[in-house]
C-alpha cells in the first residue's frame, strides 16, 4: 500500500514538473517572440529613418536619378574646373535631347565657359525653377542660365487652373524630398491647399521602402524590373554624356517609326489646340516665369530663353503656337528684359518625333545656336573673350 502511494506521489510530482516545464517553455517562447518582434520593429524603424535621411540629402540619385546623377556630375565639374564659368541649361526632355554642349566647340581652357545640360523629363517651367534652387542649395552657382522656351507648354500652363507643383506631387511623388516641398512653397506665388495630395506625398515619404522600391531595384536588382509592365519615368536616369546631354535612344529611325511617333505628338498638340480654341484668347504668361527670372537676378545670374526647334510638319499643322510664341517672346524681352534665342528651321529628318531632335540634328542645332547666338551673348555678358 505504501509503495502504491509513493508511486502515485512520484507520478503526480513528475506530471506537475513536466507541466511546469512545458508552461515555462511556452512562456519563454512568448517572451522570445515578443523580443524578436520588438527588435525587428526597432531595426525596421532605424533602417527606414536611415534610408529616408539618405534619400533626402546623401543619395538624391536613389530618389530621383534624373536629377541626382546630373548633380553629381556638376559637383565633379566644380571640383575639377572651379574657374570655368558654368552655363546651366534648364528645361524638359526637349532640352535633354536637343542641346549638345560637346557640339558647341567650347575649348577646355580654364576661363572658357562650361555648358551643362540639366534637362529634366516631364519638366515644366516650375520644375526648371525648382532645379535651379536645388543646384544653388547644393553650393553650385552658375554664371548664367539658359531656359527652354516652348509656346505650347507656356500656353497649356496659362490655360490650366490649379497649382503646377501640386500636379507634380500627384504625378511623381517619389521625385521630391522634404526640402523640395519646402522649395515649392517658396517658389509658388499661389500655393495650393490640396491636403489630400500633401498627405499622400507624406505617406509615401514616410514609407521609402515601398515608394522608392522601383528606383532601388533598378540600382541593385535591375533584372527584376523587366517583369514590371509599366515603369515610371523617374526610375532610370536618362543615359547622358559628361555634359548632361542625353541623345535620343533611336540614333536611326525609319519613316514609319517617325510617322507613328509624330502622330502621338500631334495628338498632344491637338488637345492643347482644342483647349486654346475654347479659351478664346492668348493665355497669360505663367507667373513662375517671373519667379524664375527674379530669382536669377537676385543671385546676379544673367538669363536667356532658348526657343527650341520644331519640325516643318508641326509648324505647318499648328501655326497658332508660332503666333503665341512670338507674343510671349515679345513679353519676355519687353517686361523681363531677357534675351531670347529664336529657333532655326530644320528638316523633318532631323527629328525623332517632330519635337525631339535625333543626335545628328542636335549636333547641327547646338553648333548653330552657339555660333549664332550663345557665344556673342556670353561675350556681351563678360563671360567669354571676343
Amino acid at each position: 500500500m505504501i509503495d502504491r502511494v509513493v508511486k502515485l506521489f512520484r507520478f503526480s510530482l513528475a506530471t506537475r514538473i513536466s507541466a511546469s516545464a512545458r508552461s515555462d517553455r511556452r512562456c519563454s517562447r512568448r517572451i522570445s517572440a515578443r523580443k524578436s518582434l520588438f527588435f525587428g520593429v526597432v531595426a525596421l524603424g532605424v533602417l527606414t529613418v536611415g534610408l529616408t535621411a539618405a534619400l533626402e540629402d546623401v543619395r538624391p540619385e536613389w530618389r530621383d536619378p534624373e536629377f541626382g546623377f546630373r548633380l553629381q556630375q556638376l559637383k565633379e565639374w566644380k571640383q575639377k574646373t572651379p574657374e570655368r564659368p558654368l552655363v546651366l541649361a534648364l528645361g524638359s526632355s526637349r532640352m535633354q535631347f536637343d542641346l549638345s554642349p560637346a557640339a558647341m566647340d567650347f575649348s577646355d581652357e580654364p576661363d572658357e565657359p562650361l555648358v551643362y545640360n540639366l534637362g529634366y523629363r516631364g519638366s515644366r517651367p516650375n520644375l526648371a525653377a525648382l532645379n535651379l534652387v536645388r543646384v544653388l542649395d547644393a553650393g553650385i552657382r552658375p554664371r548664367c542660365v539658359l531656359i527652354e522656351f516652348s509656346p505650347i507648354a507656356y500656353a497649356h500652363i496659362g490655360m490650366t487652373q490649379g497649382n503646377m507643383f501640386t500636379d507634380d506631387l500627384r504625378t511623381w511623388p517619389s521625385r521630391f524630398s522634404l526640402r523640395d516641398v519646402g522649395r515649392m512653397w517658396e517658389l509658388d506665388e499661389s500655393p495650393s491647399d490640396d491636403r489630400g495630395v500633401s498627405m499622400r506625398w507624406l505617406a509615401g515619404y514616410a514609407t521609402p521602402w515601398s515608394t522608392q522600391r522601383l528606383v532601388l531595384l533598378s540600382r541593385w536588382l535591375p533584372n527584376w524590373l523587366p517583369q514590371i509592365k509599366t515603369v515610371p519615368v523617374n526610375v532610370h536616369a536618362q543615359p547622358s554624356d559628361r555634359y548632361g546631354f542625353a541623345p535620343a535612344i533611336a540614333i536611326t529611325i525609319t519613316d514609319e517609326n517617325r510617322r507613328l511617333k509624330l502622330l502621338g505628338v500631334q495628338a498632344g498638340y491637338n488637345h492643347v489646340a482644342d483647349m486654346l480654341a475654347k479659351f478664346g484668347r492668348i493665355p497669360p504668361l505663367s507667373p513662375i516665369t517671373g519667379v524664375l527670372v527674379r530669382r536669377c537676378r537676385a543671385e546676379g545670374i544673367p538669363v536667356a530663353f532658348v526657343w527650341l526647334p520644331e519640325s516643318p510638319n508641326i509648324q505647318g499643322w499648328f501655326p497658332q503656337f508660332q503666333a503665341i510664341g512670338e507674343t510671349y517672346a515679345a513679353k519676355l524681352t519687353r517686361d523681363y528684359g531677357v534675351a531670347l534665342f529664336p529657333a532655326p528651321h530644320q528638316p523633318e529628318e532631323d527629328f525623332r518625333d517632330g519635337v525631339h531632335l535625333l543626335p545628328s540634328g542636335a549636333q547641327r542645332y547646338s553648333r548653330w545656336l552657339a555660333d549664332t547666338h550663345l557665344k556673342p551673348w556670353l561675350v556681351g555678358q563678360g563671360l567669354m573673350r571676343p
